[in-house]
C-alpha cells in the first residue's frame, strides 16, 4: 500500500497536490495541515451564521472533530403540559427523535394525561420532522430551539436507534371515534416500554441522550440538582438558561446556542 493514507481526524491525505501530508481530503473540503484550516467555505455555512464559514469542529482544534453537517439540537416547548425532544442535523437535512406516551391511544398530545402509561419513540426524517417541527412552532410563542455543538450527534442516534431496534411495532390500524383507521405513526416509532412522569418522560429521555452524546445538561447547569428533580419543559428551559447566563458572564465559548428563528424559518421554507 505504500504509506499509512489516513491522518488528522481520520481523513485521508491528498498527497499529489502540495506534498506529503500538506491536504486532507474532507467530504465536502480540503484542510490545509500548513495553516489548520479550510480552503473553502463550510457549504452549510448558512444554516449556522453564529460561526466563522471556515471554522474547524466549532473552533475545538485539538479535541473536536469535524462532524461534516451533523449537529445537535434540543427542542423545548412550554406551551399545555410542554414537550421536549432532539433533533439531529443529517448531512442532507434534519431528524427528530421524540418520545411520548399514549395512554391507550396511538395519538399523542391527544389531552389525555397520567403519570404512567405505554411510552412510544418516533423518528421522523426530512419533510416529515420539518412538518414536526411546523406543528410545534405553530401552537404557540414557547417553542424553543437550541443548537448544542459539543453535543455529539453519532451517539444520541447510537441511543435513539438502540431503543427502537429494542422497541415493538406499532399497529397499521387502529380504532379511533369507534372507526377503524389508518394509524398515522405506523412506521415511524415503536412502543418502547413503559412511560413515567418522573422517572421515564420526554425531559429524561432527551436529557439522557444529550448525556449519552457526552453533554450532560443538569451537570452544566445546576450540578446540584438531583435528576429526579427535572421532570417538566420549564425545568430544561430554567438549566438552559442557566447555562447561557453562566457562559455571557465568564465570556466563554457558548455551550448551547438559541436557533429558535433559524430552525422556524427553515421549516417553513421546508413546506
Amino acid at each position: 500500500m505504500g504509506g499509512y493514507r489516513y491522518f488528522f481526524n481520520g481523513q485521508e491525505a491528498d498527497n499529489e497536490v502540495l506534498g506529503e501530508g500538506t491536504l486532507h481530503a474532507f467530504e465536502y473540503r480540503m484542510h490545509d495541515t500548513r495553516i489548520g484550516r479550510f480552503w473553502s467555505v463550510d457549504p452549510l455555512a448558512g444554516k449556522f451564521p453564529w460561526n466563522s464559514t471556515y471554522a474547524f469542529a466549532e473552533n475545538r482544534v485539538v479535541d473536536g472533530r469535524e462532524l461534516e453537517g451533523l449537529e445537535a439540537l434540543l427542542f423545548v416547548e412550554n406551551e399545555g403540559v410542554g414537550h421536549v425532544f432532539v433533533g439531529v442535523f443529517t448531512k442532507n437535512d434534519i431528524r427528530i427523535y421524540t418520545y411520548g406516551r399514549y395512554m391507550g391511544s396511538y395519538f399523542p398530545s391527544s389531552g389525555q394525561f397520567g403519570p404512567i402509561g405505554d411510552a412510544v419513540l418516533i423518528k421522523y426524517d426530512g419533510a416529515k420532522a420539518q412538518e414536526y417541527i411546523r406543528d410545534h412552532f405553530n401552537k404557540g410563542n414557547s417553542a424553543k430551539a437550541y443548537l448544542i455543538p459539543s453535543a455529539k450527534p453519532d451517539k444520541i442516534i447510537v441511543y435513539y436507534e438502540t431503543l427502537l431496534n429494542d422497541g415493538d411495532p406499532l399497529p397499521k390500524y387502529v380504532e379511533k371515534d369507534g372507526k377503524t383507521q389508518a394509524n398515522p405513526y405506523y412506521g415511524y416509532g415503536k412502543y418502547v416500554g413503559t412511560y413515567s412522569l418522573v422517572g421515564r418522560s420526554c425531559v429524561t429521555i432527551s436529557t439522557n441522550s444529550l448525556k449519552e452524546g457526552d453533554f450532560d445538561i443538569t451537570r452544566e447547569a445546576f450540578p446540584q440538582m438531583p435528576p429526579a428533580g427535572i421532570i417538566a419543559p420549564s425545568n430544561v428551559q430554567l438549566m438552559i438558561d442557566a447555562i447561557m447566563a453562566k457562559d455571557a458572564s465568564t465570556d466563554g465559548n457558548p455551550r448551547i446556542y438559541d436557533c429558535t428563528k433559524d430552525i422556524k424559518e427553515n421549516a417553513e421554507k421546508s413546506k
